[in-house]
């Protein structure tokens, strides 16, 4: 009884996933050679969180001017604001 109830859970979360065309895509298999088309640890590479970097560690002020121009030197992120134009 133990071991049936096993399967039918293993069984409900596999069709739970497979609802999923993403999933359902590293499941299908070359009719020839019977080996998975995809590999699944592709889906780890593609679900992996994108690490955001806003640290600006170069800054650019326009004296007698109260704008600042804020640059990340590894993604080139740029971010212009104001400031309060106080001489540094």
């Amino acid at each position: 009884m133990k071991e049936e109830w096993k399967v039918d859970y293993l069984e409900q979360r596999l069709k739970h996933l497979l609802q999923s065309n993403f999933i359902k895509s590293f499941d299908e298999k070359n009719s020839i050679t019977g080996e998975y088309k995809r590999d699944i640890k592709e889906a780890d590479e593609l679900t992996k969180p994108k690490i955001e970097m806003n640290i600006f560690d170069q800054r650019e002020v326009h004296h007698n001017c109260t704008v600042e121009i804020l640059k990340n030197s590894i993604t080139g992120e740029i971010s212009v604001g104001w400031y309060r134009g106080e001489e540094e």
